[in-house]
């Protein structure tokens, strides 16, 4: 039985009106590293003709979702290139399920053991601090660090697109040195 550990309030996928999913391969990850915007604006396109709108023209609300489904998708398949381990025969995915009220973007990869405390420890600060604040806190970091890393992505999914973010953690039995993350987005649409 794999033990499973939850952040935030996680909602499994399942069908409801259209779902679209893309898998990567770890063995070519710096190949993704250089993609990972096509595939994101490959899918802020695909949900544009499908984000329900009225009497079929793009509205105001439809545009903000489409450049949140941009940003977004590019985020998590960065981090999954950045942190993901790179087990050749493991693919990584991005899911993107669209709900009458909202849109959910789940992206699933493998992480080792070592990163897990940190990665917990992030998690736990987005989900009780001041997303505003901690936002901020970061600029001013990034801004005396040479840390080419920003930190500032799921803090814009909270600030810039009212995203509500969860996690869950699962064994991943093959390799006791790894767990399997998978990273919940949700947007209203």
């Amino acid at each position: 039985m794999k033990q499973v550990q939850i952040f935030g309030k996680f909602t499994e996928p399942k069908d409801e009106l259209e779902s679209l999913a893309m898998y990567f391969s770890h063995s070519k990850a710096q190949n993704h590293w250089r993609s990972n915007s096509l595939s994101a604006d490959f899918l802020s396109e695909y949900w544009a003709n499908l984000i329900p709108k009225p009497e079929g023209q793009l509205n105001t609300k439809a545009l903000e979702v489409i450049e949140a489904v941009g940003y977004i998708a590019n985020e998590l398949l960065e981090n999954a290139t950045k942190y993901g381990y790179k087990l050749a025969n493991y693919k990584f995915g991005l899911a993107l399920y669209l709900y009458h009220d909202c849109l959910r973007f789940y992206l699933t990869n493998l992480i080792e053991l070592p990163a897990i405390p940190k990665f917990h420890e992030l998690i736990q600060e987005l989900l009780t601090e001041d997303p505003r604040l901690l936002q901020v806190r970061q600029i001013q970091k990034n801004a005396m660090s040479q840390n080419r890393k920003s930190g500032l992505g799921f803090l814009t999914m909270f600030n810039g697109y009212e995203a509500k973010l969860a996690w869950k953690f699962e064994g991943y039995p093959p390799e006791a040195t790894l767990q399997i993350v998978t990273t919940m987005v949700e947007i209203t649409i």
